[in-house]
């Protein structure tokens, strides 16, 4: 991935930083070469929560091009709901590869977020998982901690 950086601001439900985060997470979940479709439903979730239609979302998730812009959010909370998207579509089908690894380590470091911040949002989301926290749930636990 040749990564170019850029911002916005997560308000606009349907705007370029949604359309740039599905692009992150089908490019994920193509990481280890094969899209479970665990990590399609949970895709399709997140760009239609977006405002995309089915047929959107489809031409982003087979769309195979490598080079895109990585979108920086605005704001913590919005780093961190994109990096939950990430993790969640990483254990998603029960494999996690190495180059899914590097995917999500390259977008937290882009994002300001150290590696030690990652490990620890990775041990309680992994937790938060067992115990079946919501998503909104965690992401304010993790925006007092982190």
């Amino acid at each position: 991935m040749q990564p170019r950086v850029n911002s916005y601001n997560g308000r606009n439900r349907k705007n370029s930083g949604h359309l740039n985060e599905l692009a992150l997470l089908a490019y994920l979940a193509r990481g280890d070469r094969e899209v479970h479709p665990s990590e399609l439903d949970y895709i399709y979730k997140i760009g239609r929560n977006f405002g995309f239609s089915d047929e959107e979302i489809e031409r982003i998730i087979v769309n195979e091009n490598n080079e895109f812009d990585v979108t920086i959010p605005q704001t913590k909370s919005e780093k961190l709901a994109l990096i939950y998207d990430l993790l969640f579509i990483m254990i998603a089908d029960g494999i996690v590869s190495a180059e899914e690894v590097a995917i999500i380590s390259r977008v937290s470091f882009l994002f300001g977020i150290p590696a030690i911040k990652l490990k620890t949002y990775y041990i309680q989301f992994v937790e938060s998982i067992k115990q079946k926290e919501t998503k909104d749930s965690f992401l304010h636990r993790m925006s007092q901690i982190l």
